[in-house]
């Protein structure tokens, strides 16, 4: 299995199955890691705590909450299910690229619950997770090829769940922010500028600023920088790939300005991210792009 360092330093798996077991009492959890967690409640109900507000659930379902964003679950007294939690190079070592891992990683910005979730669907999903789990605890000959098939299986049920079901809603504030992350994967090395991309989805640059705040809290050019860090950081912890040719794989045409570019983003080098993977801060200032 591969492993990253959390945000405390110590080491943790790039994928994990943990259980959620059944109290006699009401109880919660937070997720304010910078992992990625799918929880599927078997049994039980209670909320989900969003910064837009609390939405309710009802097992079974799959609650959907991406990386950084301080969510919260609270639990009633028997609520019972699994949690499959994901680091970014996680991922990617799962979903290889091309049209699928576009169209997964415009989803994983977004949290969202599924509350009306088909009993079939929820059975194969915990099934699926069962035995991920087996695997990693396993670590039988060839257990690396058979998690990342299954978490990948994983991933693709998590995307069918957040697909518009019609025509309207496809001119929602969440499709619309879905579409703008969908293009970002598709055109991230070609360093569009923020007018061409309200362009291509038929609105001003200012109502696209004003509907990705409302459903992800961050700005469009904050959401494209995020992005290119993220990449450049799997890259950095998975490949053997030299900085300029990570740089020219982003984007970049100039190595020195992707540095300062990563550097300004992170507060440390692309080089002390590829020795110490500790150091997971995406940044909190976003310059203007180039």
């Amino acid at each position: 299995m591969t492993y990253a360092r959390d945000t405390k330093g110590t080491i943790a798996p790039e994928i994990e199955v943990l259980p959620i077991h059944s109290q006699l009492t009401a109880g919660a959890r937070s997720f304010r890691d910078r992992r990625h967690h799918a929880v599927a409640m078997k049994a039980g109900q209670g909320k989900v705590h969003l910064k837009e507000g609390a939405v309710p659930f009802v097992a079974p379902c799959i609650i959907w909450l991406p990386a950084d964003t301080g969510n919260s679950v609270t639990m009633q007294a028997g609520t019972r299910g699994m949690i499959l939690s994901l680091s970014e190079v996680g991922i990617a070592q799962a979903i290889a690229a091309g049209p699928m891992a576009d169209s997964l990683r415009s989803i994983i910005m977004l949290p969202f619950v599924s509350t009306d979730l088909d009993r079939g669907f929820a059975e194969q999903f915990h099934r699926g997770l069962d035995r991920l789990r087996a695997e990693i605890e396993g670590e039988q000959p060839g257990h690396l090829e058979v998690m990342r098939h299954h978490t990948a299986v994983l991933c693709i049920d998590i995307w069918r769940l957040t697909r518009p079901l019609d025509h309207s809603a496809q001119n929602s504030d969440r499709m619309i922010a879905v579409r703008f992350l969908q293009l970002v994967e598709k055109n991230l090395r070609a360093q569009w500028p923020i007018a061409r991309y309200a362009q291509e989805l038929q609105i001003t640059p200012e109502r696209l600023s004003a509907i990705l705040r409302k459903t992800t809290e961050r700005a469009p050019l904050a959401l494209i920088h995020a992005r290119i860090i993220q990449e450049a950081n799997v890259l950095l912890a998975s490949s053997s790939m030299q900085i300029a040719d990570i740089a020219e794989n982003l984007g970049f045409s100039d190595p020195a300005y992707f540095s300062r570019f990563y550097k300004r983003m992170t507060g440390h080098s692309p080089n002390r991210q590829r020795r110490d993977p500790a150091n997971q801060n995406t940044g909190t200032t976003f310059a203007a792009w180039p």
